[in-house]
C-alpha cells in the first residue's frame, strides 16, 4: 500500500489467490533501468471568468 506509489522503479505488482487467500506478499517486479521521475508538475487551480467564481482543475 506505501511502498508501490511511493518507489517509481516499481514496474508490476501481482496480486495472485496465494496473495488473498493465504495472506502472502504480491510479486512486485522491479525495473531497474526505468528512470526516476524528477518533481512530478502538479496543476494549480485556476478560477475561470464566470459569474459563480467555479475553481477547475
Amino acid at each position: 500500500m506505501f511502498e508501490i506509489p511511493s518507489n517509481p522503479l516499481i514496474e508490476k505488482c501481482i496480486v495472485t489467490k496465494e496473495t488473498v487467500v493465504n495472506k502472502e506478499a504480491p510479486k512486485i517486479i522491479i525495473d531497474a533501468n526505468r528512470k526516476k521521475e524528477q518533481n512530478q508538475v502538479k496543476k494549480e487551480r485556476r478560477t475561470t471568468n464566470n459569474k459563480n467564481n467555479i475553481e477547475t482543475a
